[in-house]
């Protein structure tokens, strides 16, 4: 299928590229104006479009970053029913996955002393964050590596260890946002979501594809499922246990990787998929409802993950929500072959140069 995809749409794919290709180039060569920020900014992006990890990996930054630094986070919130500039710290709004996204709702949820600011375009909402926090050291910015009017300071690409951007295409042809190319631009490469089991020749050996950045520093991430934790009362009520009928719930772009370390801990586990960045509705909930009393079995749970769970409870679904036994998956980043020290020396010497 995707050969074919290739094949027919290859032209579109190639005038789509060559279009991305030149705006970069521009922007490089100043021929469009673009913002440099007066502190230290971070940018965790990827080429492909679809999930390839950015919250869980912003998130391992904020926490290598806010016991030294004062940290903000700015996304674009993706999916949001608002517009414009709005920050946890000022905003008289309701803070949820409807104001704000439920990437930046995730990184509130986990970090609420941390200011998490959205705004379609990045340099206003740098400008309004610096305004109203004056003694920021640094801004993580949330997929924002195509966002060029904007002069990031250093910049990480994701790439997802299964689909890896050197075997795709721009879209529509693949999924690639720009020419493969673009990655040159990044000052370190992540290639995420990679086997836990993978050996150091293997990796080796996958790293020859970077042809082109060879000169920087390429890194492995895999990531470490935590113990599910109810975020509902009902949830607290029912035992967990090997043969627990499950209801896997995600809006994520490719829930396999979660339902095969499921089915590790859980031998009965059925999945219920929406697309990514779902919004969900009362009448979601009422079928979720639905489908957990055709099981007939008290001991059903359902699991989801928390960037899922940030959407299942907002205003509108909330209440409904909490009548049903729910539990989130927590997820970390774990760098393969002992690299992570080397990783975080690399992004403190970025921070803490003048």
């Amino acid at each position: 299928m995707k050969k074919i995809r290739l094949i027919f749409l290859f032209p579109l794919g190639l005038l789509y590229g060559i279009i991305t290709y030149f705006r970069r180039f521009l922007y490089k060569k100043n021929c469009f104006s673009s913002y440099k920020p007066p502190i230290k900014t971070i940018c965790v992006g990827n080429i492909a479009v679809g999930g390839t990890g950015k919250t869980p990996h912003v998130e391992y930054l904020i926490r290598l970053l806010s016991t030294q630094y004062a940290v903000a986070t700015l996304s674009r919130g993706y999916k949001r029913l608002t517009h414009g500039y709005i920050s946890t710290f000022t905003t008289e709004l309701p803070i949820n996955a409807l104001t704000i996204g439920d990437e930046p709702m995730q990184f509130h949820t986990h970090f609420p002393a941390l200011p998490v600011a959205v705004c379609e375009k990045r340099k206003i909402g740098i400008e309004s964050l610096l305004s109203e926090n004056k003694n920021l050291d640094i801004i993580l910015l949330d997929d924002a590596f195509q966002h060029l009017a904007v002069q990031c300071g250093f910049n990480i690409v994701l790439t997802e260890f299964a689909s890896p951007y050197f075997h795709d295409f721009p879209m529509p042809a693949g999924n690639l946002r720009e020419f493969r190319t673009a990655a040159k631009s990044a000052d370190i490469i992540i290639v995420t979501k990679s086997p836990c089991n993978l050996s150091l020749a293997e990796s080796e050996k996958y790293q020859e594809n970077f042809t082109k950045q060879k000169k920087k520093s390429i890194f492995f991430t895999t990531y470490l499922y935590e113990n599910p934790q109810p975020i509902t009362a009902r949830a607290q009520e029912v035992p967990l246990h090997k043969n627990s009928p499950i209801l896997l719930l995600t809006g994520i772009a490719n829930p396999a990787p979660l339902q095969q370390e499921l089915s590790k801990q859980f031998s009965n586990i059925e999945l219920i998929t929406f697309n990514d960045h779902h919004l969900f509705t009362a009448k979601d909930i009422h079928l979720l409802q639905q489908k957990y009393d055709e099981t007939g079995d008290k001991n059903t749970v359902i699991m989801t993950t928390e960037k899922d769970a940030c959407r299942l409870l907002t205003n509108e679904t909330k209440k409904r929500v909490s009548l049903l036994p729910i539990f989130s998956i927590p997820i970390k980043v774990e760098f393969l072959f002992e690299k992570e020290l080397l990783f975080n020396q690399i992004i403190q010497d970025y921070v803490g140069k003048n």
